[in-house]
């Protein structure tokens, strides 16, 4: 790599506390004959996540109306509550609806 054993320590323990750097990691990758990648892999399926999402989405829509409701003492119970969610969010997931992607914090 053309750097000295002690560059090469530093490079690694910084490597393992996760703080080396993308310039770095290439330098390295070069010098020993590969080519570095770099991927965000998710850690469930695209059909998972999208479920997730439109679940969520689901809930944030029913709490918003079911709040409305609540103050003209119109309130369901959890059961209704419940079916409502998990309708909209098949509903949202089958359509493909790009509503799910917001984020819901």
């Amino acid at each position: 790599m053309g750097v000295s054993g002690a560059a090469a320590a530093q490079m690694e323990q910084r490597e393992r506390e996760g703080r080396i750097t993308l310039k770095s990691l290439d330098r390295a990758a070069d010098a020993l004959g590969c080519r570095l990648v770099y991927a965000i892999v998710p850690l469930t399926s695209l059909t998972e996540q999208v479920r997730i999402h439109a679940r969520q989405t689901a809930e944030a829509l029913v709490d918003e109306v079911e709040h409305s409701m609540a103050l003209e003492g119109q309130a369901t119970d959890a059961a209704a509550r419940e079916a409502r969610i998990g309708e909209l969010a098949d509903d949202l997931a089958r359509r493909g609806s790009s509503d799910i992607w917001s984020t819901h914090d």
